[in-house]
């Protein structure tokens, strides 16, 4: 099992999910098989008083593994092993708009391993920015996804802010 440490943008979470996380067997129930989606999502939105295109996010860690190989254990949990990466990428491409044509805000998914992560950094590239903008993430709490349950976590932020880029980072939940 592993999780890519460059990940490609696609708009449609559950198509993004489904690009990068596999079926996992999760062991046996009454005889049954019982599989098990071993990842969770984080999606980072980029609100901004004017108009700007995102060309790539990107989570690091001090402490945690974030991608490459891990192993799923029988009893769903997941941990990533020594040679893993510290970060997850992803590559927008030639750029996506923050704000979508209807002006709602356009979702950045990363697919990560399930945890709680307290020492999370954030990098946004903007086209244009002579520098990537970084904040620090509050802790969160990565749930696998589930047939039943796919809600994730969301990390909002405003590039216009002070001289670090960010005025708030707000962490919630999907329903």
């Amino acid at each position: 099992y592993s999780i890519e440490s460059e990940q490609v943008y696609v708009a449609d979470p559950v198509e993004m999910f489904e690009n990068y996380t596999p079926m996992a067997f999760a062991g046996m129930t009454n005889g049954r098989l019982k599989f098990s989606y071993p990842n969770g999502l984080l999606k980072v939105t980029v609100e901004s008083q004017s108009a700007v295109t995102v060309k790539q996010v990107k989570i690091t860690s001090a402490d945690s593994k974030l991608s490459g190989l891990g192993v799923f254990h029988a009893d769903s949990r997941v941990s990533m092993t020594e040679s893993s990466q510290n970060y997850v990428e992803l590559d927008c491409g030639d750029g996506v708009s923050a704000t979508a044509a209807d002006g709602t805000l356009n979702g950045f998914y990363l697919v990560l391993a399930p945890g709680t992560y307290d020492d999370l950094q954030l990098s946004v590239t903007l086209e244009g920015a002579d520098a990537p903008f970084a904040c620090a993430i509050p802790e969160v709490e990565i749930k696998k996804i589930s047939a039943t349950d796919f809600s994730m976590v969301t990390v909002g932020f405003r590039p216009d802010g002070g001289p670090a880029g960010f005025d708030e980072v707000e962490v919630e939940f999907d329903e």
